[in-house]
C-alpha cells in the first residue's frame, strides 16, 4: 500500500464500524482543536508583532511613521 492510500485510510479506519454519533463527536473535537490552534497562533502573532512595532507606552515606533 502506498503512502497516499495509507493517508486516505487514516480517518476512516479509526471509525470503521463505529456508531455515527461517535464519528460526530470526533468531528466536533477536531473542529474545536482547529479553532483553538487558530486562536493560539493569532494571539502569539499579535503578541510578537506588538513587541516589535509598539513602544513600552504602546505607541507606534518612530521608524514606522
Amino acid at each position: 500500500m502506498n503512502a497516499r492510500a495509507r493517508s486516505d485510510l487514516r480517518g476512516r479506519e479509526i471509525l470503521a464500524g463505529s456508531s455515527p454519533l461517535l464519528a460526530i463527536r470526533y468531528q466536533i473535537v477536531v473542529v474545536f482543536m482547529q479553532a483553538a490552534a487558530t486562536a493560539i497562533g493569532s494571539l502569539l502573532f499579535v503578541r510578537l508583532a506588538a513587541g516589535r512595532y509598539l513602544t513600552a507606552a504602546h505607541q507606534l515606533r518612530r521608524y514606522l511613521l
